[in-house]
């Protein structure tokens, strides 16, 4: 365990206010939280500085003997979190019960290698108001080759704040969800120590909240902007058209995971999904002209196969694997034309595509929950 307390439980020194019996405080129980950050297994314990600690939104940092204490909690709820974290170790993120009796000890677990662990700090606010959103967990997880090798969570304060400490070096998703909201993330490179990682500005949307969305349209082949393209969205009426440059604008765009459609004479429809927030990456829609084979009638990922030097990718195998598995999830050989599409559950998988004589080419993509994804493109070059 990463804890230890004097009751062998987590637990709090209360001091509950009678209604009235503090300062004028109406209708509301108030608490105050004492407690000590020590180093796990040390003997005796060996007091944690300048550790920060968030309990119920309210924010403090130990003393030089590990010390910290909160006055005048307010108990809307017995049940809250606590969360301790410092750099050079690993983060706890407890649930607590204000009720409980004892003085709390809570014992930080060092980290291996300091040169191996950073610390990211952050804020979480609502994107439509710019508020800090308060006592919501937010999740740094490390997977490496498709598995999940760490992963640690911090409850943010009054003001929005969150710190996440012990933190493998690398690829780090950093996540945010609140019900009623689109859930937030942010891929960032996790560094060695504090000082070195940047800041990272969480933003999570309302679920009802409308936004621009910008994007272009191009040939898949030979990526040039195509104009005069209609564009339209899932939910919602509103179209817009491609200028020369193949850019569009939709004014007002339901947030959350929208499919985009374009459709233009001489090319298949077109569909892509995005999960739109309030600042979206603009979008790219790639459409092939007409061809033979149209698309399946049931596909979320597909694309084309150009084969060097033929018309045809006829007798191509697409192979389509989830990422760190042996068995394919789909399979599907291209008949006449270019155009290939599977259906699979969401998640990440790699895309093979191989034709004898041919070195075989391949992508690694993921798929969300109803998302399509056409634009899974892959060159076959001849055999070196």
């Amino acid at each position: 365990m990463s804890r230890v307390t004097s009751a062998g439980a987590l637990a709090v020194c209360l001091a509950l206010c009678a209604l009235g019996g503090c300062a004028p405080r109406e209708f509301q129980t108030y608490a105050v939280a004492i407690g000590r950050v020590v180093v796990y297994g040390t003997d005796p314990a060996e007091p944690v500085a300048d550790a920060v600690v968030v309990l119920s939104g309210l924010q403090t940092r130990t003393d030089a003997e590990g010390g910290f204490r909160f006055d005048d909690i307010p108990v809307e709820s017995m049940n809250t979190y606590l969360t301790v974290s410092r750099d050079g170790y690993r983060t706890i993120d407890e649930g607590l019960n204000l009720q409980s009796a004892g003085d709390l000890v809570v014992a930080l677990h060092a980290v291996a290698d300091e040169l191996q662990a950073g610390t990211i700090n952050g804020q979480l606010t609502n994107s439509s108001t710019g508020e800090p959103l308060a006592q919501i967990p937010v999740t740094a997880t490390v997977e490496r080759l498709g598995t999940v090798v760490d992963q640690q969570t911090a409850h943010t304060s009054s003001e929005g704040k969150f710190q996440i400490s012990g933190i493998p070096v690398g690829e780090t998703s950093v996540t945010a969800t609140l019900e009623g909201y689109i859930p937030a993330k942010q891929v960032v490179t996790v560094l060695p120590g504090q000082g070195s990682n940047r800041f990272i500005n969480l933003k999570l949307t309302p679920g009802t909240a409308r936004v621009p969305v910008r994007g272009t349209v191009v040939d898949v082949k030979t990526r040039e902007p195509l104009a005069g393209v209609l564009v339209a969205v899932d939910e919602s009426t509103d179209t817009a058209t491609t200028d020369s440059a193949g850019a569009f604008t939709l004014s007002s765009v339901l947030v959350g995971v929208r499919t985009f459609s374009a459709t233009l004479q001489g090319y298949d429809p077109a569909y892509v999904s995005a999960l739109i927030l309030a600042e979206s990456d603009p979008i790219q829609i790639q459409m092939s002209s007409i061809s033979e084979d149209p698309p399946p009638t049931a596909y979320n990922i597909g694309g084309n196969v150009t084969v060097e030097g033929l018309a045809s990718a006829a007798g191509v195998t697409v192979v389509v694997t989830p990422v760190g598995a042996s068995s394919p999830a789909a399979r599907y050989i291209i008949e006449r034309g270019t155009w290939y599409g599977v259906l699979v559950p969401a998640g990440d998988y790699v895309v093979r595509a191989s034709l004898p004589g041919f070195d075989a080419a391949e992508v690694t993509v993921s798929i969300l929950p109803g998302e399509v994804r056409r634009d899974v493109d892959l060159t076959l070059v001849h055999g070196t």
